[in-house]
């Protein structure tokens, strides 16, 4: 009975299964006779009186060999090698290998922590005038207006406490900046103020008291900005959710948008996807672009001139009819004739567009769209 067990676990013996597939480590290279000989002293130990029993095991081997461990997991990962390539060159220095969980999700994660942490580096190193701008900007304050808040807080900080007791046009100059910041006093009138206070003896005290409020002024307009600015993108976020939910309530209602071929559920994520995945990036702006407007920055005229060219042929894109192989021949002949006549149904101008040549192209573009199985 005993040999019988035996000659079964030896038919179900894998000897890959205790191969670490981490490769990729030189450090973890295993002698195959150590594991051999472990694994038949456990053989030579384990109890085999009772079958019911090991059949048991063998299940729960199994079992085991279907779920495999986070470790094994993580250690048969085509990320795994690739992040500790990184590491080694420097690219993420503060990737925990230990914890690197082998998914693509984590190595992104890894990377995108690694950005934020060498950036937030960065701003530390700057002058501190220049990460205060960096800062706000960052916050979506407009630079124009740190820098009219900075220019006025770096004038105040130059002002020494025996300057403003003693020099008398920074004086008025105080005095008139704060009647300008709290009030809607013309020039001239502020002017006949600071003349009244020169007069009585109470520049100097007036100034003072000026000074002080222009300070708690220019912090009010910095906190103000960037409250502002978090509304705004605030705004701005909700607004281009707003945009995206009614884009996809749009694309999951719309059953076909040339006649007779119906959008199904991969090309209606196809579209989706296309829209709204950016591909690069606006090399002036940073802004992000998905693969329409990247081949629209890539061959401008090109772009224009088959978007126009679609756009005329399907009537201003209100009819696709040109576009089904039922009705295709009938309507080409009309958008043909009129575009030979310079009928001005499709255009808005009165120019004479004629271009055989592309239209033969369209044509044949059509048949091949037409006869595609989608």
């Amino acid at each position: 009975m005993a040999e019988e067990v035996r000659e079964q676990e030896e038919m179900n013996y894998d000897p890959f299964a205790n191969i670490d597939l981490s490769m990729f480590e030189t450090d973890a290279i295993v002698n195959e006779e150590e594991v051999v000989n472990e694994e038949l002293e456990k053989e030579t130990d384990t109890p085999v009186e009772d079958t019911e029993a090991g059949d048991n095991t063998e299940e729960q081997e199994e079992d085991n060999g279907e779920k495999p461990s986070s470790q094994e997991t993580k250690d048969s990962s085509p990320f795994t090698p690739f992040a500790k390539l990184l590491v080694e060159e420097g690219a993420t220095p503060n990737l925990n290998l230990e914890e690197f969980d082998g998914t693509p999700q984590g190595l992104i994660k890894a990377i995108q922590q690694e950005i934020e942490y060498n950036t937030n580096m960065y701003k530390e190193s700057l002058n501190p005038r220049v990460k205060w701008l960096q800062d706000n900007i960052d916050e979506g304050v407009a630079f124009e207006d740190l820098l009219a808040i900075d220019k006025q807080r770096m004038s105040l900080n130059f002002i020494t406490e025996d300057t403003l007791s003693t020099d008398e046009n920074v004086q008025k100059q105080i005095v008139k900046e704060y009647l300008k910041e709290t009030t809607k006093f013309s020039d001239s009138l502020i002017d006949k103020q600071i003349e009244r206070l020169e007069i009585t003896g109470e520049l100097t005290d007036e100034a003072k008291g000026y000074f002080e409020e222009l300070k708690q002024i220019n912090a009010a307009k910095e906190q103000q900005a960037v409250e502002q600015a978090k509304v705004r993108q605030q705004e701005f976020r909700q607004q281009q959710e707003k945009i995206l939910n009614d884009f996809k309530e749009t694309l999951e209602k719309t059953e076909e948008i040339i006649p007779g071929i119906k959008l199904n559920r991969n090309i209606k994520d196809q579209i989706f996807k296309t829209l709204t995945t950016p591909v690069t990036q606006d090399p002036n702006t940073g802004a992000p672009l998905n693969a329409i407007a990247k081949a629209r920055l890539e061959d401008p005229i090109n772009f224009e001139k088959n978007l126009a060219y679609v756009w005329l042929a399907t009537k201003g894109f209100k009819d696709f009819s040109t576009l089904n192989s039922a009705g295709k021949k009938t309507a080409m002949k009309e958008f043909e004739s009129a575009l030979n006549k310079g009928d001005n149904k499709f255009s808005t101008s009165k120019q004479n567009f004629s271009e055989p040549d592309s239209i033969k192209e369209l044509k044949a573009s059509m048949e091949r769209f037409s006869n595609m199985n989608i």
